[in-house]
């Protein structure tokens, strides 16, 4: 027997990267976004977004 509905997701946190001032000399902008435009095309973000965002019963 099920005693609990699907859960109500009231938010779901969006990841996000942060760098410092300090961090900008040191990994270069367009060098991030590269990466994640490479990790996007390859479906790693997409995977990830599966396996931390999405609540369990929802996929």
């Amino acid at each position: 027997m099920e005693v609990f509905a699907e859960p109500l997701v009231v938010a779901e946190r969006t990841p996000w990267v942060q760098l410092s001032r300090k961090s900008v000399g040191r990994i270069p902008v367009a060098k991030l976004k590269a990466s994640f435009d490479d990790m996007h095309d390859e479906g790693v973000i997409i995977h990830l977004r599966k396996k931390y965002l999405i609540p369990v019963g929802r996929e």
